[in-house]
């Protein structure tokens, strides 16, 4: 270890040179005599070089108490340079750093954004990217920098969440370049260093023995009955978890349910002719929630619609976790039926408002075709509704 004595005594050579003190710690002198502090330590298996200050600027004291704070840093998983960087650039009261360009970024784009959209680019930012990057000056940010923010997020496997986050930096240092306040987008090339995307299909049964014994099984458990309400008329309408849970009386023409294009994943209209059994749901229900704005509101709160989890989370305690989910309907739906008319394909394809590629269903018209869809959606409902009674009976099961 160094002693002040030691350290003052150090002469320069004709090359740099360093002399270590302890736990990474080290002095560096120049062949003009400067005496540098440094403190070495590792991120992600890289090496990096924290700089103190200069000898006698810096004592050999402060040099190791800068150290410590430093070490502080890492086991809080925060990088000291960056934490550096962002104290000096909040003390200078930079504007160009990076949290006040998103700030810009963000409202340039809400406009054209769906709310929810919005809402989530920005919580994401808030919650990785801001706490660790957000007051570096964006012309210091470095693609290791954003690469240990998205890595961070991968550790804690969200994958698909990591790519997201990296794609929202990528667009927002554009806009900085755009505005003159960098030249360089480090987060450009950062994808290809990322950890595969793995799709896995979203369980599903798809046989119509397994769908009577579910609702057997889920109706048999304590719930809300507008839960179990929202879980039929999820499976008799083919739509996506969201668009039910989302779902407002003002919607509901006669018998057809009209969707508009923010609520749907494809930003299209979709119009949804009704079975006599989804009719049926709807009158049932509209005893208990027809003076709330949403069909299937928040138990809390009738104003909020019902939590996207409330539906996965009533199949779970049922006993059918990773063996059927919310969207499994819509598989189920697209398996049976297509069995059953395999040449409706492409009416299915429509009723489920998926995209397609092929000429013949691109020349759909999502609010045509009503009667053919409704027939299909008419048998489909006959078929599951044999085996899972009428709706009424579930505003007497007991609410969990």
């Amino acid at each position: 270890m160094l002693t002040d004595i030691s350290v003052k005594r150090l002469k320069p050579r004709e090359k740099p040179y360093r002399k270590a003190d302890s736990g990474g710690l080290a002095i560096r002198v120049l062949p003009n005599g400067t005496k540098l502090w440094q403190f070495r330590y590792r991120v992600g298996g890289k090496e990096n070089t924290f700089s103190i200050g200069p000898y006698p600027e810096v004592s050999l004291a402060q040099a190791r108490t800068a150290r410590d704070e430093a070490k502080a840093e890492l086991r809080a998983n925060r990088d000291p340079n960056i934490t550096k960087k962002q104290e000096k650039a909040a003390a200078a009261g930079v504007k160009n750093r990076l949290q006040s360009v998103g700030e810009d970024w963000l409202e340039a784009n809400t406009g054209r954004w769906t709310p929810k959209h919005a809402g989530q680019v920005r919580s994401t930012l808030e919650k990785f990217v801001w706490p660790k990057l957000g007051n570096v000056p964006v012309a210091e940010i470095t693609p290791p920098m954003i690469l240990a923010v998205v890595r961070s997020i991968e550790q804690k496997a969200a994958i698909e969440t990591s790519r997201r986050v990296l794609q929202r930096i990528k667009s927002l240092f554009t806009h900085a370049i755009a505005h003159g306040l960098t030249d360089n987008n480090p987060a450009a090339n950062l994808s290809s260093v990322l950890a595969p995307v793995v799709h896995q299909r979203r369980p599903a049964i798809t046989e119509l023995p397994g769908l009577y014994q579910l609702f057997a099984d889920v109706q048999s458990h304590p719930a809300q009955p507008t839960t179990l309400l929202a879980l039929r008329f999820l499976a008799l309408t083919g739509v996506r978890p969201g668009e039910v849970c989302g779902a407002l009386w003002s919607e509901i023409d006669g018998d057809v349910w009209k969707i508009p294009a923010e609520r749907m994943k494809m930003k299209r209209a979709h119009v949804v002719p009704l079975s006599r059994q989804a009719l049926e749901v709807l009158e049932v229900l509209r005893e208990l929630t027809g003076k709330a704005p949403y069909l299937f509101p928040s138990r809390y709160n009738v104003n909020n619609p019902m939590s996207g989890n409330t539906l996965g989370y009533c199949l779970n305690r049922a006993g059918y976790q990773g063996v059927h989910c919310p969207h499994g309907f819509r598989s189920s739906l697209s398996t049976i039926m297509n069995s059953r008319r395999p040449q409706d394909g492409a009416f299915i394809e429509l009723i489920l408002a998926h995209e397609k590629n092929d000429k013949i269903a691109a020349a759909y018209n999502r609010a045509q075709h009503i009667e053919e869809r409704r027939a299909i959606l008419q048998e489909w409902a006959d078929l599951i509704s044999e085996g899972i009674g009428r709706p009424r009976h579930l505003i007497k099961v007991r609410a969990r």
